[in-house]
C-alpha cells in the first residue's frame, strides 16, 4: 500500500513540451468517488492531495491529446500523445512525431504521419529502426526472426497484408525482446489500431506491372454493438512473375555456368472470420478462423555449360521443368485476457494448425554429348500443429511488476518424397515438441530509472523416422536455460538502454533430415542429421532522443548454421548440405534521425555490419569485409489531401558469415490522393525504378568456389484504390461508471 498525502509532477507532450492548463482527477477504484482534482499551471506542473494513493485511479487530459490512465504514485512525470479524430465532415488532425519514446521504450507513430500512406502494414514495418523487407517478409538485419502482433495477437504475413493501414494508430519496437518471447526471436513489433464503432467496411484493389502483371484485392466487414464485434475478410490474389539466377561452381575437376530462369504464377483465395467480446476494459477474447487456399505453378529453363577441365571438354545441358503445388490451410486460434484486479492479469491463447499440401514436378533434360533423362519427382505433406500458451502478470505497486508463463506445441508431420533419379520412395514420419518457462521482472526505481531482468527455460524434442524404416529412428533434443537484462535511463530529454540478451536458434526440419534431393544433374540437396542449436548472446546500447536514435549491438555466436557445398568426386557433383560452424563476432552500429520540415518529412537510417569468424582450415580470426547500409525515406504531406513519398536504399559490397555480398541500390516511391472526405484513396506505388536491388554473392570453401547473381522481378508499379465506410473512432474505453463520475466532476 503507498500512504502518500501528496501527489505532485509535470504533464508534458511527446515532445517534452510542458502542458498548462490539463486537467487531473483521482478517482476512487471501489465505487469511482470524485476524490480530488486539478488543473497544471503554466510549469506544467500539478498537486493533488488524497489520504491513501494507491487506492485511486488518476485521469489525465488536455486538449488536443489522448486521455490517459495511470496508477498515482509521490511523483510522477505524465506524457500525454497527440490525437486525430474525425467529427462528422470536420478532420480535426494534428501533428505527431515519427518516433516518441515512453517509460523506456520505443514508439513509430502511423497516424498523422508519412507512415500511414504507405502502400501495406508490410510496408510501414519495413521502415522500422532494425528491420528491413524483402518482398512480404520482414526480417531483422542479419539476426533472425520478426515477430509482429496486432492489438496483442500475433498474426502471420498473410493477416498482415490484410491490415488497414489507416487504422494503425502507432507500432511499439522492441529490438532486444525479452525472455517472454521464443528463444529465437530478434525484433517484435507490436501494432496497436485504434477501433471502429458500428458498422464498417473496407474494399481495396490493386493491379501491379513487372515484367508480368498481377492484381487482386481485398475486402472486410465489420459490425460492433456494445461488448460484441463481428468480422469477415476475404480476398485473391493472382500474382505472375518471372526472375532468374545466374549460377557458377568451380571445382578441381571441373567448371559449370548455369543461367536458370524462371515464370510462375501464385493463385490465393483466402477467408478469414472472427468474433470479439469486451465486456468491459478488464476483459477481451477473441476466435478467429482462417483459411487460404494456394496453388504455385512454376515453369523453369535452364542452360547449364559444363567444362572439364583435365581434358577441357565441353558440354551443353539443356533442362526445362515444369511444377504444380497446391495448398489447404486451415487456422484457429483464441485469446482471451482478464485482469481479475488492478494487480493480476491473465493471458491465455490456443491455436490449432491443420496443413495439407501436394506438389509435382517434371525436369526434362537433353545435354549434347549425353542421353536425355526425365525426372519425376511427387511429394505430399500434412501438418497439424496444436499450441497453447499462458502468461500472468502480477504488478506490486505503480512501479514493480513480476510476469511469468509458459507455453506449448506440438506438431506432427507426415510427408512423402518419390525421386525417379533416385529410383527412391521415402516416407518420414516427424513429431516435434517444444516447451518454454519464463520468469520476468521490470522495476522502475526512479522517476527516470527502469529496469528489467528475466530467466528462460525451453526443451525441444525433435523424433524423425521413416515409416518403411520403423528402427531407423533419429532424435533431436535440446534444453537450455538463458537469461536477460536491461536498464533504461532518461535525462535531458535523452534515454539510454543497455540490454542483454540470449537466445536461441534451432535448426529446420529441412536442414535435418537425412534425405537426398535432386536439384540437376550436377547438383544435390541432403540434410544434416547432426545440426546443433546455434547460441546467440548480445549486448547491445541505444540512444534515443525524440529526433535521433543509436543503436550498437555486439553479439557472439556459436555453432552458427550455414549452407555450403561439397565436391563429391564418387558421385562427380556438389552436394548442397547445412553445417554447423565453430562461432561468429557481430558488430552493428545503426543510426536512426528524422525531424519535419514543413511539409517535407524525412528519415535517414545508416550502418555499418562488421563480423568475424575463425578461418576454417587455419587458427586465426577472418575478418570479412564491412557491410554499409543507408535508407532514405521521404515523406511530403500536400495540399488537397495530397501525399507523396521518395524511399532510396543502398547496401554496399561487404561480407557477412561465409558469404561476400555485392551492393544493391533500389530507389521507389509513390503519390497518393484522397477524395470523399478521406474515404476514398488512389494511390500509384513504385518500386526498384531502376531494377538494381538483385543481389549477389561470392563464396570459397572446401574446394569449391561460387559466384551467383540474382535476376528477380523487383522493379513494378502498382495502382490501388482503397474505400473506406464508416470511419466513426472510438472514443478512450473508460468504466461507465468513472465515465459518468467524470462528467459530473467537470
Amino acid at each position: 500500500m503507498l500512504a502518500a498525502q501528496t501527489l505532485t509532477g509535470i504533464v508534458q507532450n511527446q515532445e517534452g513540451t510542458l502542458l498548462e492548463n490539463a486537467s487531473l482527477v483521482l478517482l476512487s477504484r471501489r465505487d469511482s468517488a470524485f476524490v480530488a482534482g486539478a488543473t497544471t499551471d503554466e510549469q506544467g506542473r500539478f498537486t493533488l492531495r488524497a489520504e491513501w494513493l494507491d487506492s485511486c485511479l488518476l485521469r489525465v487530459n488536455s486538449l488536443g491529446y489522448e486521455t490517459r490512465w495511470a496508477t498515482p504514485v509521490a511523483t510522477m512525470v505524465i506524457t500525454l500523445e497527440e490525437q486525430s479524430v474525425e467529427l462528422g465532415e470536420v478532420v480535426v488532425e494534428t501533428k505527431r512525431p515519427l518516433y516518441s519514446q515512453k517509460e523506456g521504450r520505443l514508439y513509430a507513430n502511423v497516424e498523422g504521419t508519412r507512415l500511414a500512406e504507405e502502400a501495406s502494414a508490410v510496408h510501414v514495418l519495413g521502415q522500422l529502426p532494425g528491420v528491413y523487407r524483402t518482398g512480404k517478409e520482414l526480417k531483422a538485419f542479419l539476426k533472425g526472426n520478426v515477430l509482429v502482433y496486432v492489438d496483442n495477437q500475433r498474426v502471420s504475413s498473410e493477416e498482415l497484408e490484410q491490415l488497414d493501414v489507416k487504422t494503425i494508430d502507432r507500432v511499439e519496437v522492441i529490438q532486444q525482446p525479452g525472455v517472454e518471447y521464443p528463444s529465437g526471436t530478434a525484433a517484435v513489433l507490436k501494432i496497436q489500431t485504434r477501433r471502429l464503432l458500428g458498422l464498417s467496411a473496407y474494399l481495396s484493389g490493386y493491379g501491379r506491372q513487372g515484367r508480368r502483371f498481377s492484381y487482386g484485392g481485398d475486402a472486410k466487414l465489420q459490425y460492433r454493438r456494445g461488448s460484441w464485434t463481428v468480422y469477415g475478410i476475404g480476398g485473391y490474389d493472382n500474382v505472375l512473375g518471372k526472375g532468374g539466377q545466374l549460377i557458377e561452381n568451380t571445382t578441381a575437376d571441373w567448371a559449370t555456368s548455369t543461367d536458370v530462369w524462371t515464370r510462375y504464377r501464385q493463385r490465393v483465395l483466402h477467408g478469414r472470420a472472427g468474433l470479439a467480446f469486451n465486456p468491459s476494459p478488464r476483459t477481451s477474447w477473441l476466435l478467429n478462423y482462417r483459411y487460404a487456399w494456394r496453388r504455385n505453378d512454376e515453369k523453369t529453363h535452364s542452360v547449364m555449360n559444363h567444362t572439364t577441365l583435365a581434358t577441357s571438354l565441353k558440354e551443353r545441358i539443356d533442362s526445362r521443368a515444369g511444377e504444380d503445388a497446391t495448398s489447404h490451410p486451415h487456422f484457429i486460434n483464441t485469446y482471451l485476457q482478464h485482469s481479475f484486479t488492478e494487480r493480476v492479469k491473465l493471458e491465455l491463447l490456443g491455436n490449432l494448425a491443420i496443413r495439407r499440401e501436394r506438389k509435382k514436378g517434371l525436369t526434362h533434360e537433353q545435354g549434347d554429348r549425353s542421353p536425355g533423362r526425365t525426372i519425376r519427382t511427387r511429394s505430399e505433406n500434412s501438418y497439424v500443429i496444436v499450441g497453447a500458451e499462458a502468461k500472468t502478470t502480477y504488478a506490486f505497486n505503480a512501479r514493480h511488476s513480476l510476469q511469468g508463463g509458459w507455453s506449448y506445441s506440438l506438431t506432427d508431420l507426415a510427408s512423402r518424397l518419390h525421386d525417379s533419379f533416385l529410383q527412391s520412395t521415402t516416407r518420414n514420419l516427424v513429431r516435434d515438441q517444444e516447451a518454454g518457462l519464463f520468469l520476468n521482472y521490470r522495476g522502475q526505481l526512479h522517476p527516470s530509472v527502469q529496469v528489467g531482468m528475466g530467466v528462460r527455460y525451453e526443451y525441444v524434442q525433435s523424433d524423425r523416422r521413416r515409416k518403411d524404416e520403423p528402427d531407423a529412428t533419429k532424435g533431436y533434443e535440446f534444453s537450455s536455460v538463458y537469461p536477460s537484462a536491461s536498464i533504461t535511463y532518461t535525462a535531458a530529454g535523452l534515454q539510454h538502454a543497455l540490454a542483454y540478451s540470449h537466445r536461441v536458434q534451432h535448426p529446420s526440419y529441412r536442414e535435418l533430415t537425412g534425405t537426398v534431393s535432386y536439384l540437376n544433374r550436377y547438383l544435390l540437396r541432403e540434410g544434416n542429421t547432426g545440426l546443433r542449436a546455434t547460441r546467440i548472446q548480445s549486448l547491445s546500447y541505444i540512444l534515443g532522443h525524440r529526433f535521433f536514435s543509436l543503436t550498437t549491438e555486439y553479439s557472439y555466436v556459436r555453432h552458427p548454421i550455414l549452407d555450403v557445398l561439397t565436391y563429391e568426386p564418387g558421385r562427380g557433383t556438389l552436394l548442397i548440405r547445412a553445417r554447423n560452424f565453430k562461432s561468429q563476432h557481430d558488430l552493428q552500429l545503426m543510426a536512426n534521425g528524422h525531424y519535419a520540415f514543413g511539409l517535407w518529412q524525412p528519415s535517414l537510417t545508416a550502418g555499418v555490419i562488421m563480423n568475424w569468424h575463425p578461418a576454417v582450415d587455419a587458427p586465426t580470426l577472418f575478418t570479412m569485409e564491412p557491410l554499409y547500409i543507408l535508407r532514405l525515406n521521404n515523406g511530403f504531406t500536400l495540399p488537397w489531401d495530397v501525399t507523396m513519398g521518395l524511399d532510396i536504399a543502398y547496401n554496399s559490397p561487404g561480407g557477412y558469415g561465409l558469404y561476400l555480398f555485392r551492393q544493391n541500390f533500389a530507389v521507389g516511391g509513390y503519390i497518393s490522393k484522397s477524395f470523399l472526405r478521406r474515404q476514398l484513396t488512389v494511390a500509384l506505388h513504385a518500386e526498384d525504378l531502376f531494377n538494381s536491388s538483385n543481389t549477389g554473392l561470392r563464396m570459397r570453401l572446401y574446394g569449391v568456389s561460387t559466384r551467383s547473381e540474382n535476376h528477380n522481378d523487383t522493379r513494378s508499379v502498382m495502382l490501388k484504390v482503397s474505400y473506406r465506410f464508416n470511419r466513426q473512432i472510438a472514443p478512450q474505453e473508460i468504466p461507465s461508471s468513472i465515465e459518468g463520475t467524470l462528467k459530473r466532476a467537470n
